[in-house]
């Protein structure tokens, strides 16, 4: 389907008094370019469907149809439209950008609360344009499963964000942090909307961000020591008690079912291992 306007470079379109003699635009499977100019765009189509006689759900699923076709472009993102039409699209309830372009993690976007799971590949910053915006209140979070590579807000290092939002850099303020980016590890990240009046009486965007790994992956020496369980995952440093014996882990793994000794430290105190050890030592009288 194209959207056309009547074109004004041809003899007998218009009167003398400069009205047009044919319907000055239509939408239709074929276009006669000899009267009209192709004007298949969300600029036209929203602007005068009334004057295509066209009704709200046609204009709408034009749209759509445009969008769908932008999307098939190999280059294309949402972040290439013009500002007015991500504003116009935005506002549509009848339309969802997450349907159209899978580079969202890129750009927050506003516009109604949103809960999404990220599994890191490369990089990642999270980043938000001015027309992102919705309402005041609106809560993005995301379950990211880190792979090792940097995690950045607003382009940032996130152990510089709050400083570079006292210096006015940025709208992103961190509230609570206790996230863990390392390879293996779940964070939960939250981004909260507002809105709100600095010192000298003016208006701005704020984004509040929360920060909280996972627990599972957050066990260490300054959580207490813990019990050793299988299918859990252990750091460099964790303590635990196996046997009634207290390990300190030297190499970072996600447990089995069978404990691996070679993979943990005894600290302190004797287990019946070393006993039975002792005892065979002193009946052989060789350690080997």
């Amino acid at each position: 389907m194209k959207f056309g306007v009547l074109r004004d470079d041809v003899a007998g379109n218009y009167d003398e008094e400069g009205y047009p003699n044919y319907e000055e635009f239509v939408y239709a499977e074929t276009l006669d370019l000899s009267m009209y100019y192709d004007v298949s765009t969300m600029a036209y189509v929203t602007e005068y469907y009334e004057e295509a006689n066209l009704d709200e759900n046609t204009m709408q699923t034009a749209v759509q149809g445009m969008v769908t076709e932008y999307s098939l472009e190999d280059d294309w993102s949402y972040d290439n439209m013009r500002d007015w039409e991500k504003e116009f699209l935005m506002e549509e309830e009848w339309f969802d950008v997450w349907e159209y372009d899978d580079t969202e993690f890129g750009n927050i976007a506003f516009h109604e609360d949103q809960e999404y799971i990220i599994y890191q590949e490369g990089e990642l910053s999270f980043d938000f344009k001015e027309w992102d915006f919705g309402e005041p209140g609106t809560t993005i979070t995301t379950r990211l499963y880190c792979n090792g590579a940097n995690v950045l807000i607003d382009g940032m290092p996130i152990d510089t964000i709050n400083a570079q939002y006292i210096n006015g850099n940025t709208n992103f303020v961190i509230l609570r942090n206790s996230g863990i980016f390392q390879a293996g590890y779940i964070n939960f990240l939250t981004f909260r909307y507002s809105i709100v009046e600095d010192n000298f009486g003016m208006i701005k965007d704020e984004i509040r961000v929360t920060i909280d790994v996972v627990q599972e992956h957050a066990v260490g020496s300054d959580s207490g020591v813990t019990d050793w369980r299988p299918g859990k995952f252990y750091r460099q440093g964790d303590d635990i008690i196996y046997n009634l014996v207290l390990y300190n882990c030297i190499e970072a793994h996600t447990s089995t079912t069978e404990f691996e000794r070679e993979k943990w430290e005894q600290e302190g105190g004797i287990s019946q291992e070393d006993a039975d050890l002792f005892v065979s030592i002193l009946q052989s009288g060789s350690a080997e």
